[in-house]
Protein backbone atom coordinates (compact mmCIF):
# COMPACT_ATOMS: atom_id res chain seq x y z
CA UNK A 1 0.00 0.00 0.00
CA UNK A 2 2.90 2.34 0.74
CA UNK A 3 4.36 2.05 -2.75
CA UNK A 4 1.19 3.19 -4.62
CA UNK A 5 0.75 6.03 -2.13
CA UNK A 6 4.31 7.15 -2.70
CA UNK A 7 3.81 6.90 -6.45
CA UNK A 8 0.64 8.99 -6.27
CA UNK A 9 2.38 11.58 -4.12
CA UNK A 10 5.30 11.71 -6.54
CA UNK A 11 2.93 12.06 -9.49
CA UNK A 12 1.01 14.87 -7.78
CA UNK A 13 4.27 16.64 -6.99
CA UNK A 14 5.42 16.30 -10.59
CA UNK A 15 2.10 17.58 -11.97
CA UNK A 16 2.17 20.50 -9.53
CA UNK A 17 5.70 21.34 -10.69
CA UNK A 18 4.61 21.22 -14.33
CA UNK A 19 1.62 23.44 -13.56
CA UNK A 20 3.86 25.91 -11.76
CA UNK A 21 6.32 26.02 -14.64
CA UNK A 22 3.49 26.49 -17.12
CA UNK A 23 2.00 29.24 -14.98
CA UNK A 24 5.39 30.90 -14.62
CA UNK A 25 5.98 30.86 -18.37
CA UNK A 26 2.38 31.44 -19.41
CA UNK A 27 3.29 34.84 -20.79
CA UNK A 28 5.72 33.19 -23.20
CA UNK A 29 3.97 30.00 -24.35
CA UNK A 30 2.02 31.95 -26.96
CA UNK A 31 5.23 32.73 -28.85
CA UNK A 32 6.10 30.62 -31.86
CA UNK A 33 9.36 28.81 -32.49
CA UNK A 34 10.78 29.54 -35.93
CA UNK A 35 12.60 26.48 -37.28
CA UNK A 36 15.88 26.88 -39.08
CA UNK A 37 16.40 25.89 -42.69
CA UNK A 38 19.24 23.44 -43.26
CA UNK A 39 19.64 24.77 -46.80
CA UNK A 40 20.32 28.37 -45.73
CA UNK A 41 23.88 29.71 -45.91
CA UNK A 42 23.38 31.13 -42.41
CA UNK A 43 20.51 29.17 -40.81
CA UNK A 44 20.33 31.35 -37.69
CA UNK A 45 20.21 34.62 -39.65
CA UNK A 46 17.63 33.14 -42.02
CA UNK A 47 15.41 31.96 -39.13
CA UNK A 48 15.72 35.40 -37.52
CA UNK A 49 14.71 37.07 -40.79
CA UNK A 50 11.58 34.90 -41.12
CA UNK A 51 10.59 35.43 -37.50
CA UNK A 52 11.24 39.15 -37.76
CA UNK A 53 8.99 39.47 -40.81
CA UNK A 54 6.28 37.18 -39.42
CA UNK A 55 6.11 38.29 -35.78
CA UNK A 56 8.34 41.24 -34.86
CA UNK A 57 7.34 43.72 -37.55
CA UNK A 58 3.62 43.07 -38.12
CA UNK A 59 2.67 42.01 -34.59
CA UNK A 60 5.36 43.44 -32.35
CA UNK A 61 5.70 40.01 -30.75
CA UNK A 62 8.70 37.96 -29.65
CA UNK A 63 9.46 34.55 -31.10
CA UNK A 64 11.81 31.68 -30.38
CA UNK A 65 14.67 30.19 -32.33
CA UNK A 66 16.77 27.17 -31.44
CA UNK A 67 20.21 28.57 -30.64
CA UNK A 68 23.05 26.46 -29.28
CA UNK A 69 20.51 23.63 -28.78
CA UNK A 70 18.22 25.74 -26.58
CA UNK A 71 15.16 27.86 -27.22
CA UNK A 72 16.22 31.50 -27.27
CA UNK A 73 13.59 34.21 -26.99
CA UNK A 74 14.04 36.91 -29.64
CA UNK A 75 12.50 40.28 -28.81
CA UNK A 76 11.39 42.94 -31.32
CA UNK A 77 13.45 46.16 -31.33
CA UNK A 78 10.62 48.10 -29.64
CA UNK A 79 11.90 46.67 -26.33
CA UNK A 80 15.38 48.18 -26.67
CA UNK A 81 14.25 51.25 -24.72
CA UNK A 82 13.29 49.05 -21.78
CA UNK A 83 16.69 47.37 -21.96
CA UNK A 84 18.39 50.75 -21.73
CA UNK A 85 16.34 51.77 -18.68
CA UNK A 86 16.58 48.44 -16.83
CA UNK A 87 18.72 47.96 -13.75
CA UNK A 88 22.00 46.45 -14.99
CA UNK A 89 21.90 43.81 -12.22
CA UNK A 90 18.36 42.76 -13.14
CA UNK A 91 19.12 42.08 -16.81
CA UNK A 92 22.71 40.87 -17.14
CA UNK A 93 24.87 40.24 -20.19
CA UNK A 94 27.75 37.99 -19.10
CA UNK A 95 25.59 35.24 -17.50
CA UNK A 96 23.54 35.12 -20.71
CA UNK A 97 26.63 34.65 -22.88
CA UNK A 98 28.15 32.09 -20.54
CA UNK A 99 24.95 30.04 -20.53
CA UNK A 100 24.23 30.30 -24.25
CA UNK A 101 27.75 29.37 -25.37
CA UNK A 102 28.47 26.83 -22.59
CA UNK A 103 31.34 29.05 -21.38
CA UNK A 104 30.28 28.85 -17.73
CA UNK A 105 31.87 25.38 -17.68
CA UNK A 106 35.35 26.90 -17.82
CA UNK A 107 34.90 30.62 -17.17
CA UNK A 108 32.60 30.07 -14.20
CA UNK A 109 32.15 33.33 -12.31
CA UNK A 110 35.65 34.61 -13.10
CA UNK A 111 34.21 37.55 -15.04
CA UNK A 112 32.23 39.16 -12.26
CA UNK A 113 34.24 42.13 -11.04
CA UNK A 114 33.23 45.72 -11.68
CA UNK A 115 36.90 46.60 -11.99
CA UNK A 116 36.93 46.05 -15.76
CA UNK A 117 34.03 48.47 -16.26
CA UNK A 118 35.62 51.07 -14.01
CA UNK A 119 38.97 50.85 -15.80
CA UNK A 120 37.38 51.56 -19.18
CA UNK A 121 34.73 54.09 -18.16
CA UNK A 122 36.72 56.05 -15.58
CA UNK A 123 40.21 55.46 -16.90
CA UNK A 124 40.50 54.67 -20.60
CA UNK A 125 37.61 56.64 -22.12
CA UNK A 126 38.50 60.05 -20.59
CA UNK A 127 42.07 59.66 -21.90
CA UNK A 128 41.40 58.34 -25.40
CA UNK A 129 43.39 61.11 -27.17
CA UNK A 130 46.50 60.10 -25.19
CA UNK A 131 46.13 56.51 -26.40
CA UNK A 132 46.34 57.35 -30.10
CA UNK A 133 50.12 57.76 -29.96
CA UNK A 134 50.79 54.28 -28.51
CA UNK A 135 48.23 52.76 -30.90
CA UNK A 136 49.93 54.43 -33.87
CA UNK A 137 53.37 53.26 -32.74
CA UNK A 138 52.31 49.70 -31.94
CA UNK A 139 50.34 49.23 -35.17
CA UNK A 140 53.51 50.12 -37.10
CA UNK A 141 55.58 47.70 -35.02
CA UNK A 142 53.00 44.91 -35.38
CA UNK A 143 52.82 45.29 -39.16
CA UNK A 144 56.61 45.40 -39.51
CA UNK A 145 56.90 42.23 -37.44
CA UNK A 146 54.07 40.37 -39.17
CA UNK A 147 54.74 41.29 -42.80
CA UNK A 148 58.54 41.40 -42.75
CA UNK A 149 60.87 42.96 -45.33
CA UNK A 150 60.51 40.58 -48.26
CA UNK A 151 59.72 42.45 -51.52
CA UNK A 152 57.26 39.67 -52.33
CA UNK A 153 55.39 40.26 -49.10
CA UNK A 154 53.80 37.51 -47.07
CA UNK A 155 50.87 35.23 -47.78
CA UNK A 156 48.74 34.71 -44.69
CA UNK A 157 45.17 33.95 -43.65
CA UNK A 158 43.18 37.21 -43.63
CA UNK A 159 41.61 36.23 -40.31
CA UNK A 160 44.95 35.31 -38.71
CA UNK A 161 46.56 38.51 -39.99
CA UNK A 162 43.75 40.68 -38.63
CA UNK A 163 43.84 38.86 -35.30
CA UNK A 164 47.60 39.24 -34.91
CA UNK A 165 47.70 42.95 -35.73
CA UNK A 166 44.65 43.70 -33.59
CA UNK A 167 45.88 41.71 -30.59
CA UNK A 168 49.33 43.29 -30.58
CA UNK A 169 48.07 46.84 -31.15
CA UNK A 170 45.32 46.82 -28.54
CA UNK A 171 47.48 44.95 -26.01
CA UNK A 172 49.78 47.98 -25.98
CA UNK A 173 47.12 50.17 -24.35
CA UNK A 174 45.66 47.36 -22.25
CA UNK A 175 48.82 45.97 -20.67
CA UNK A 176 51.73 48.07 -21.91
CA UNK A 177 54.58 47.65 -24.39
CA UNK A 178 56.19 44.72 -22.56
CA UNK A 179 52.94 42.74 -22.74
CA UNK A 180 52.16 43.55 -26.37
CA UNK A 181 55.65 42.39 -27.42
CA UNK A 182 55.72 39.26 -25.28
CA UNK A 183 55.43 36.48 -27.87
CA UNK A 184 54.83 33.84 -25.20
CA UNK A 185 51.81 35.77 -23.89
CA UNK A 186 50.53 36.40 -27.43
CA UNK A 187 50.75 32.69 -28.26
CA UNK A 188 49.07 31.68 -24.99
CA UNK A 189 46.27 34.17 -25.53
CA UNK A 190 45.66 32.93 -29.08
CA UNK A 191 45.57 29.31 -27.87
CA UNK A 192 43.09 30.19 -25.11
CA UNK A 193 40.91 32.37 -27.35
CA UNK A 194 40.75 29.73 -30.09
CA UNK A 195 40.10 27.14 -27.40
CA UNK A 196 37.07 29.09 -26.17
CA UNK A 197 35.44 28.86 -29.58
CA UNK A 198 36.48 25.30 -30.32
CA UNK A 199 35.43 23.97 -26.91
CA UNK A 200 32.02 25.57 -27.31
CA UNK A 201 31.51 24.27 -30.84
CA UNK A 202 32.76 20.76 -30.02
CA UNK A 203 30.41 20.64 -27.04
CA UNK A 204 27.59 21.79 -29.30
CA UNK A 205 28.23 18.94 -31.74
CA UNK A 206 27.98 16.19 -29.11
CA UNK A 207 24.78 14.38 -30.21
CA UNK A 208 23.52 13.23 -26.79
CA UNK A 209 21.92 16.42 -25.48
CA UNK A 210 21.19 15.11 -21.98
CA UNK A 211 24.79 13.95 -21.58
CA UNK A 212 26.41 16.81 -23.51
CA UNK A 213 28.17 18.42 -20.56
CA UNK A 214 29.14 15.09 -19.04
CA UNK A 215 30.78 13.94 -22.27
CA UNK A 216 32.23 17.40 -22.91
CA UNK A 217 33.56 17.79 -19.36
CA UNK A 218 37.17 16.87 -20.28
CA UNK A 219 37.18 19.56 -23.00
CA UNK A 220 35.98 22.24 -20.58
CA UNK A 221 38.43 21.16 -17.88
CA UNK A 222 41.35 21.23 -20.31
CA UNK A 223 40.35 24.72 -21.41
CA UNK A 224 40.06 25.88 -17.80
CA UNK A 225 42.97 24.15 -16.11
CA UNK A 226 45.52 24.14 -18.92
CA UNK A 227 44.98 26.96 -21.44
CA UNK A 228 43.27 29.44 -19.12
CA UNK A 229 45.58 28.79 -16.17
CA UNK A 230 48.66 29.23 -18.37
CA UNK A 231 47.35 32.52 -19.74
CA UNK A 232 46.49 33.71 -16.24
CA UNK A 233 49.95 32.88 -14.93
CA UNK A 234 51.64 34.72 -17.81
CA UNK A 235 49.44 37.76 -17.20
CA UNK A 236 50.34 37.55 -13.52
CA UNK A 237 54.05 37.81 -14.41
CA UNK A 238 53.38 41.19 -16.04
CA UNK A 239 51.28 42.34 -13.09
CA UNK A 240 54.02 41.48 -10.58
CA UNK A 241 56.67 43.13 -12.78
CA UNK A 242 54.60 46.32 -13.03
CA UNK A 243 54.08 46.38 -9.26
CA UNK A 244 57.82 46.04 -8.73
CA UNK A 245 58.59 48.77 -11.28
CA UNK A 246 56.13 51.12 -9.61
CA UNK A 247 57.51 50.37 -6.15
CA UNK A 248 61.09 51.01 -7.27
CA UNK A 249 60.19 54.14 -9.25
CA UNK A 250 61.26 52.54 -12.53
CA UNK A 251 57.85 52.64 -14.22
CA UNK A 252 57.39 55.22 -16.99
CA UNK A 253 54.14 56.87 -15.90
CA UNK A 254 53.91 59.06 -19.01
CA UNK A 255 52.18 56.27 -20.97
CA UNK A 256 48.62 55.29 -20.08
CA UNK A 257 47.45 51.69 -20.12
CA UNK A 258 44.58 49.72 -18.59
CA UNK A 259 46.83 47.73 -16.26
CA UNK A 260 48.12 50.85 -14.54
CA UNK A 261 44.62 52.30 -14.34
CA UNK A 262 43.40 49.06 -12.76
CA UNK A 263 46.18 49.23 -10.18
CA UNK A 264 45.16 52.80 -9.35
CA UNK A 265 41.50 51.78 -8.95
CA UNK A 266 42.18 48.51 -7.14
CA UNK A 267 41.73 49.85 -3.56
CA UNK A 268 38.05 50.49 -4.38
CA UNK A 269 37.54 47.02 -5.86
CA UNK A 270 39.48 44.72 -3.56
CA UNK A 271 38.12 41.16 -3.25
CA UNK A 272 35.98 40.34 -0.26
CA UNK A 273 38.03 39.28 2.75
CA UNK A 274 36.39 35.86 2.57
CA UNK A 275 37.55 35.47 -1.04
CA UNK A 276 40.60 33.38 -1.87
CA UNK A 277 41.41 35.71 -4.80
CA UNK A 278 44.48 37.85 -4.18
CA UNK A 279 44.78 41.39 -5.55
CA UNK A 280 47.50 40.13 -7.90
CA UNK A 281 45.22 37.41 -9.25
CA UNK A 282 42.39 39.91 -9.62
CA UNK A 283 44.62 42.19 -11.70
CA UNK A 284 45.89 39.27 -13.80
CA UNK A 285 42.32 38.13 -14.53
CA UNK A 286 41.36 41.70 -15.37
CA UNK A 287 44.28 41.89 -17.80
CA UNK A 288 43.46 38.82 -19.91
CA UNK A 289 39.73 39.51 -19.73
CA UNK A 290 40.21 43.04 -21.07
CA UNK A 291 42.51 41.68 -23.78
CA UNK A 292 39.78 39.24 -24.77
CA UNK A 293 37.08 41.91 -24.86
CA UNK A 294 39.27 44.64 -26.32
CA UNK A 295 41.11 42.83 -29.11
CA UNK A 296 39.07 39.87 -30.34
CA UNK A 297 35.92 41.59 -31.61
CA UNK A 298 37.84 44.38 -33.41
CA UNK A 299 39.99 41.71 -35.07
CA UNK A 300 36.94 40.15 -36.76
CA UNK A 301 35.73 43.57 -37.90
CA UNK A 302 39.23 44.26 -39.27
CA UNK A 303 39.13 40.96 -41.20
CA UNK A 304 35.77 41.97 -42.70
CA UNK A 305 37.19 45.37 -43.66
CA UNK A 306 40.15 43.77 -45.42
CA UNK A 307 37.91 41.40 -47.34
CA UNK A 308 35.55 44.21 -48.34
CA UNK A 309 38.25 46.35 -49.95
CA UNK A 310 39.49 43.26 -51.79
CA UNK A 311 35.98 42.57 -53.06
CA UNK A 312 35.55 46.22 -54.11
CA UNK A 313 38.95 47.84 -54.81
CA UNK A 314 37.29 51.22 -55.47
CA UNK A 315 36.56 51.46 -51.74
CA UNK A 316 40.27 51.04 -51.04
CA UNK A 317 41.19 53.98 -53.26
CA UNK A 318 38.74 56.49 -51.76
CA UNK A 319 39.67 55.47 -48.23
CA UNK A 320 43.37 55.77 -49.05
CA UNK A 321 42.81 59.26 -50.45
CA UNK A 322 41.07 60.33 -47.24
CA UNK A 323 43.83 58.93 -45.04
CA UNK A 324 46.55 60.57 -47.16
CA UNK A 325 44.83 63.94 -46.87
CA UNK A 326 44.44 63.55 -43.09
CA UNK A 327 48.12 62.66 -42.65
CA UNK A 328 49.27 65.53 -44.87
CA UNK A 329 47.19 67.89 -42.73
CA UNK A 330 47.83 66.53 -39.24
CA UNK A 331 50.59 63.92 -39.47
CA UNK A 332 50.31 60.61 -37.66
CA UNK A 333 48.48 61.99 -34.63
CA UNK A 334 45.19 61.88 -32.79
CA UNK A 335 44.06 64.95 -34.74
CA UNK A 336 44.12 63.05 -38.04
CA UNK A 337 41.21 60.86 -36.86
CA UNK A 338 38.85 63.83 -36.93
CA UNK A 339 39.51 64.15 -40.67
CA UNK A 340 38.55 60.55 -41.51
CA UNK A 341 34.71 60.50 -41.53
CA UNK A 342 34.57 58.11 -44.49
CA UNK A 343 36.68 55.56 -42.60
CA UNK A 344 34.25 55.73 -39.67
CA UNK A 345 31.27 55.32 -42.01
CA UNK A 346 32.98 52.40 -43.73
CA UNK A 347 33.50 50.64 -40.39
CA UNK A 348 29.87 51.05 -39.40
CA UNK A 349 28.64 49.86 -42.80
CA UNK A 350 30.86 46.77 -42.53
CA UNK A 351 29.40 46.08 -39.09
CA UNK A 352 25.88 46.54 -40.44
CA UNK A 353 26.07 44.35 -43.52
CA UNK A 354 28.57 41.78 -42.21
CA UNK A 355 27.65 41.29 -38.54
CA UNK A 356 29.87 38.86 -36.68
CA UNK A 357 26.90 37.57 -34.68
CA UNK A 358 23.32 37.42 -35.97
CA UNK A 359 21.87 37.88 -32.48
CA UNK A 360 23.06 40.49 -30.03
CA UNK A 361 22.13 42.40 -26.86
CA UNK A 362 21.87 39.12 -24.96
CA UNK A 363 20.46 39.28 -21.43
CA UNK A 364 19.52 36.92 -18.63
CA UNK A 365 16.75 37.82 -16.17
CA UNK A 366 18.26 37.67 -12.68
CA UNK A 367 16.74 37.32 -9.21
CA UNK A 368 13.10 38.08 -10.06
CA UNK A 369 10.76 38.37 -13.10
CA UNK A 370 11.20 41.38 -15.37
CA UNK A 371 8.21 43.33 -16.73
CA UNK A 372 8.51 45.46 -19.87
CA UNK A 373 6.63 48.72 -20.38
CA UNK A 374 3.82 47.00 -22.32
CA UNK A 375 3.25 44.37 -19.64
CA UNK A 376 5.27 41.50 -21.10
CA UNK A 377 6.77 39.63 -18.15
CA UNK A 378 9.73 37.28 -18.40
CA UNK A 379 10.41 34.89 -15.50
CA UNK A 380 13.68 34.70 -13.63
CA UNK A 381 16.26 32.73 -15.58
CA UNK A 382 14.95 33.68 -19.03
CA UNK A 383 17.68 34.30 -21.59
CA UNK A 384 16.75 36.54 -24.52
CA UNK A 385 18.36 38.54 -27.30
CA UNK A 386 17.59 40.80 -30.27
CA UNK A 387 17.73 40.05 -34.03
CA UNK A 388 20.68 42.32 -34.89
CA UNK A 389 21.11 41.06 -38.45
CA UNK A 390 17.40 41.46 -39.25
CA UNK A 391 17.17 44.99 -37.85
CA UNK A 392 20.21 46.02 -39.92
CA UNK A 393 18.45 44.83 -43.08
CA UNK A 394 15.02 46.34 -42.34
CA UNK A 395 14.07 48.63 -45.23
CA UNK A 396 11.95 50.71 -42.82
CA UNK A 397 15.08 51.46 -40.81
CA UNK A 398 17.77 51.52 -43.52
CA UNK A 399 17.42 52.79 -47.10
CA UNK A 400 18.48 50.19 -49.68
CA UNK A 401 19.58 47.84 -46.89
CA UNK A 402 21.13 45.20 -49.18
CA UNK A 403 23.48 47.74 -50.79
CA UNK A 404 26.93 48.35 -49.32
CA UNK A 405 27.40 52.12 -49.27
CA UNK A 406 30.60 53.32 -47.58
CA UNK A 407 29.26 56.89 -47.66
CA UNK A 408 25.95 55.96 -45.98
CA UNK A 409 26.67 57.38 -42.54
CA UNK A 410 28.68 60.34 -43.84
CA UNK A 411 25.55 61.41 -45.72
CA UNK A 412 23.26 60.81 -42.74
CA UNK A 413 25.58 62.82 -40.48
CA UNK A 414 25.61 65.66 -42.99
CA UNK A 415 21.81 65.66 -43.13
CA UNK A 416 21.65 65.89 -39.32
CA UNK A 417 24.16 68.74 -39.30
CA UNK A 418 22.16 70.66 -41.91
CA UNK A 419 19.10 70.37 -39.64
CA UNK A 420 21.12 71.60 -36.68
CA UNK A 421 21.02 68.18 -35.01
CA UNK A 422 23.87 66.20 -33.52
CA UNK A 423 25.78 64.28 -36.17
CA UNK A 424 27.30 61.86 -33.63
CA UNK A 425 24.49 59.29 -33.63
CA UNK A 426 25.77 57.81 -36.92
CA UNK A 427 29.30 57.22 -35.64
CA UNK A 428 30.55 53.63 -35.76
CA UNK A 429 30.84 53.64 -31.97
CA UNK A 430 27.22 54.65 -31.38
CA UNK A 431 24.85 51.79 -30.54
CA UNK A 432 21.41 51.84 -32.13
CA UNK A 433 18.64 49.72 -33.59
CA UNK A 434 20.66 49.10 -36.75
CA UNK A 435 24.07 48.99 -35.04
CA UNK A 436 24.14 46.41 -32.25
CA UNK A 437 27.73 45.34 -32.89
CA UNK A 438 28.73 46.66 -29.46
CA UNK A 439 25.50 45.71 -27.71
CA UNK A 440 23.01 48.22 -26.34
CA UNK A 441 21.79 49.80 -23.12
CA UNK A 442 23.59 49.75 -19.79
CA UNK A 443 25.64 46.70 -20.81
CA UNK A 444 26.78 48.28 -24.08
CA UNK A 445 30.51 47.71 -24.58
CA UNK A 446 32.27 50.61 -22.81
CA UNK A 447 35.39 49.96 -24.87
CA UNK A 448 33.69 50.64 -28.21
CA UNK A 449 35.29 54.09 -28.52
CA UNK A 450 38.74 52.57 -28.10
CA UNK A 451 37.87 49.75 -30.52
CA UNK A 452 36.82 52.10 -33.32
CA UNK A 453 39.80 54.39 -32.70
CA UNK A 454 42.16 51.44 -32.94
CA UNK A 455 40.48 50.09 -36.08
CA UNK A 456 40.82 53.43 -37.85
CA UNK A 457 44.50 53.67 -36.95
CA UNK A 458 45.32 50.08 -37.95
CA UNK A 459 43.43 50.28 -41.23
CA UNK A 460 45.02 53.64 -42.04
CA UNK A 461 48.43 52.03 -41.52
CA UNK A 462 47.53 49.18 -43.86
CA UNK A 463 46.12 51.47 -46.56
CA UNK A 464 49.09 53.82 -46.58
CA UNK A 465 51.94 51.38 -46.13
CA UNK A 466 50.82 48.12 -47.73
CA UNK A 467 49.18 46.50 -50.73
CA UNK A 468 46.74 43.70 -50.00
CA UNK A 469 45.78 41.22 -52.72
CA UNK A 470 44.36 37.74 -53.18
CA UNK A 471 44.03 35.12 -55.88
CA UNK A 472 40.24 35.10 -56.14
CA UNK A 473 38.67 35.88 -59.50
CA UNK A 474 35.01 35.84 -58.47
CA UNK A 475 35.44 38.91 -56.24
CA UNK A 476 33.57 37.34 -53.35
CA UNK A 477 35.14 35.88 -50.23
CA UNK A 478 33.79 32.65 -48.73
CA UNK A 479 32.58 32.83 -45.15
CA UNK A 480 32.70 30.47 -42.23
CA UNK A 481 29.25 30.25 -40.65
CA UNK A 482 28.42 28.32 -37.53
CA UNK A 483 25.48 28.82 -35.15
CA UNK A 484 24.98 32.47 -36.07
CA UNK A 485 28.69 33.33 -36.16
CA UNK A 486 29.82 34.63 -39.55
CA UNK A 487 33.42 35.55 -40.34
CA UNK A 488 35.62 35.41 -43.45
CA UNK A 489 36.76 31.86 -44.11
CA UNK A 490 40.01 31.45 -42.08
CA UNK A 491 41.48 29.44 -44.95
CA UNK A 492 41.23 32.43 -47.31
CA UNK A 493 44.77 33.67 -47.93
CA UNK A 494 45.80 37.21 -48.75
CA UNK A 495 49.19 38.60 -49.75
CA UNK A 496 50.44 41.61 -47.79
CA UNK A 497 53.45 43.53 -49.09
CA UNK A 498 54.90 46.97 -48.61
CA UNK A 499 53.86 49.70 -51.00
CA UNK A 500 56.55 51.38 -53.04
CA UNK A 501 56.06 55.01 -52.03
Amino acid sequence: METPAAAVSLALFFLSWLFYQRFLCANNDEFQTVPRSKKAANPIAEALARGYQAFSKPLGKPFYIIYWTKRLLILPPKYLGDIRRANRDHLRFQPAINEMLFQYKWLGDSIKTELNQAVIIKGINPQLPKLSGPLIEESEFALDLTVGDSPDGREVSAVEFANDISLRTFSRVLGGKALSRDQTYIDAFNAWSTGNMMTGFLTLMIPFHALRHTIGWPLAMYQKHVRQRRLHNLAKVHVVRRMEEEKSGMYDSTEVDALQLAMNLLPRHLPDQASSTSPTDLLAAQLWQLTWAGAQSPSMTLANMLVKVLETPAHCEVLREEVNAAIESQGWSDAMLNQMPLMDSFIREVQRLYPIMSVNVERKVMNQPFTFSDGLTLPKGTVFAFPASSCALDSDLVANPDEFDPYRFVKLSKQDAERGESDNRWAASQAGTTNMAFGYGNHVCPGRFLAVRGLRIIFARILIGYEVSWNRTDGKAPRMVMEGLSIPDPSQKVTIKRRLL
